[in-house]
């Protein structure tokens, strides 16, 4: 019989991010409702004390697994640089190449969108994060009515997730998506500087 040893494994820690590697998978999985903290221990070969140590609750867990729409920060960052007349083209532009590119922030999207659908705690959660996270970054390019706009913002970046990872809608060949990113950006434009 092999011995069990106890305290940090040798070498560079990264069992946080398999933690969350294994979260994300269960997501995937069982959905939001059906990851427990001892099925995502079992996924990263960690105890489920050590979960609850490192982040408080299976929620909060869960929440931080499926982060943030990553990069949307930097989007908004960017256009806070430009002139007010670009920046729907510009986000939509980035929402577009995100798409196309980054399976990983498609796949987090995916999960915010699925979990909101299955667990009230994930939905306020992630509606917590527009009316804090997202409001404040937006009340950061000096507009009005930044609640109002950051809703918006969420109808469109979580509504393009619904239909193209959800409903799994046709690819569109490259002149449909380009008239796909125009229209988006369009409506953007008005959300956030109109």
């Amino acid at each position: 019989m092999g011995e069990t040893t106890r305290g940090r494994r040798p070498g560079p820690s990264t069992t946080h991010e398999e933690i969350l590697a294994a979260a994300r998978a269960c997501l995937v999985e069982y959905g939001f409702d059906k990851s427990t903290l001892k099925k995502i221990a079992d996924r990263a070969g960690v105890s489920d004390s050590l979960l609850i140590h490192q982040f408080g609750t299976r929620e909060k867990l869960l929440v931080e697994a499926m982060d943030a729409p990553q990069g949307l920060d930097r989007a908004l960052n960017l256009i806070r640089h430009l002139p007010k007349g670009m920046w729907g083209r510009v986000l939509a532009e980035a929402m577009a190449r995100g798409e196309v590119r980054n399976k990983t922030a498609r796949e987090n999207l995916e999960l915010l969108v699925r979990a909101a659908a299955q667990s009230e705690v994930a939905a306020q959660m992630i509606t917590d994060w527009v009316v804090t996270e997202l409001t404040e970054e937006i009340r950061g390019l000096g507009i009005n009515s930044p609640e109002l706009r950051a809703r918006g913002f969420a109808t469109v970046l979580f509504g393009t997730t619904f239909s193209n990872e959800i409903l799994s809608l046709p690819n569109l060949d490259t002149k449909q998506l380009r008239e796909q990113v125009k229209l988006r950006g369009r409506v953007l434009q008005a959300i956030l500087a109109d």
